[in-house]
C-alpha cells in the first residue's frame, strides 16, 4: 500500500513538472510536496493548468498578506483558493490563524472551503474562536450559513477536533468569544456538547470566568449542573478558579452547589 501511494505521488509530481514545462535540473524552485494535490483534491486536478510557479507566487502573496496580488492570481486560477500547503493548511486556514481579516474576506469571496481541516484537524472556525478573533469568527459563520446546506452547516458548527475533542462552541465559551457564542447558539449548535474530559461550554465558561458567555448559554437553556468526568460541576469550576461573578450567576440560576459532592460520593 505504501509503495502504491509513493508511486502515485511521483506520478503526480512528474505530471505537474511536465505539463508546466518544468525541468527538474533547470528549476531554481523547491516545491514542497504539500503543494501537490493529493487525496480527494487529486480527483479534480487539471494537470494542464498546473503551474508550480503560480502556486509559489500565490502562497508568497498569502504570507505577505498582499490582497491585491492574491486576487489577481485567483482570477487567473480559482483552483488556488483551496490549495493545501504546509500542515495540510489552505490559504483560508493560514489567513485565519494570522488574523488577516481582509484576506479572509477575499478568500471567502472566491469560494474558499470553510470545512477544510489542517493536519491538526482544525477548521478555520475552530482557529478563529480559539484565537478570540471575533470579526473573523463572525465572517466565517455568516458565510457558511449562506453557502452550506442545512445538514452540512450543522456538522460544520459541531465539528469536534480529534486532538482536544472540543467543539467551536466550547472553544468560543472557553476563550470568551461572545459574538461567536451568540451566532453558534442561534444557528443551533449543541449547547451541551462535551470534550474528552466531559466539560460542556458552561463548564468552560465558568472555569475561565467568562460571565457574558455564561449568560448567553443559560439564555439558550444550557445545562447548568452537568459535571465532567471527575465529577466536578460548573459551580465547583467557578469556585476553584475564584471567578466570583460566574459563581454568583450560577447560584442565581439555581445551579446545584452540592452536585460535585454527590457525584463523588456516588462513584466511591
Amino acid at each position: 500500500m505504501k509503495m502504491k501511494i509513493a508511486i502515485q505521488n511521483i506520478i503526480v509530481i512528474m505530471g505537474i513538472l511536465i505539463s508546466s514545462g518544468f525541468v527538474l535540473q533547470a528549476t531554481p524552485y523547491v516545491i514542497p510536496w504539500t503543494m501537490v494535490p493529493h487525496g480527494q483534491a487529486l480527483k479534480n486536478y487539471n494537470f494542464k493548468r498546473a503551474k508550480p510557479v503560480r502556486m509559489l507566487k500565490f502562497w508568497s502573496a498569502v504570507q505577505e498578506n498582499n490582497c491585491d496580488k492574491v486576487a489577481a492570481l485567483l482570477k487567473e486560477d480559482p483552483f488556488l483558493v483551496d490549495h493545501h500547503y504546509e500542515n495540510n493548511e489552505t490559504a483560508l486556514g493560514y489567513a485565519t490563524r494570522k488574523g488577516s481579516l481582509d484576506l479572509v474576506a477575499l478568500l471567502l469571496k472566491y469560494g474558499a472551503d470553510v470545512q477544510q481541516r489542517s493536519s491538526r484537524d482544525a477548521t478555520p472556525l475552530r482557529t478563529a474562536v480559539q484565537n478570540k478573533n471575533r470579526a473573523i469568527s463572525v465572517l466565517i459563520m455568516e458565510y457558511a450559513g449562506h453557502s452550506l446546506e442545512s445538514s452540512a452547516y450543522k456538522q460544520f458548527l459541531e465539528h469536534v477536533d480529534s486532538k482536544y475533542l472540543s467543539s467551536p462552541l466550547r472553544s468560543a465559551a472557553w476563550w470568551g468569544n461572545e459574538q461567536a457564542v451568540t451566532l453558534l447558539l442561534k444557528a443551533g449548535a449543541n449547547k451541551d456538547q462535551v470534550n474528552r474530559e466531559g466539560e460542556t461550554p458552561v463548564w468552560a465558561a465558568a472555569w475561565q470566568g467568562n460571565e457574558k458567555c455564561l449568560k448567553l448559554l443559560f439564555q439558550a437553556g444550557a445545562d447548568k449542573n452537568r459535571v465532567n468526568k471527575k465529577g466536578q460541576s460548573p459551580v465547583w469550576a467557578a469556585a476553584w478558579q475564584g471567578n466570583e461573578k460566574c459563581l454568583k450567576l450560577l447560584l442565581q440560576v439555581g445551579a446545584d452547589k452540592k452536585r460535585e459532592k454527590k457525584k463523588r460520593q456516588s462513584t466511591e
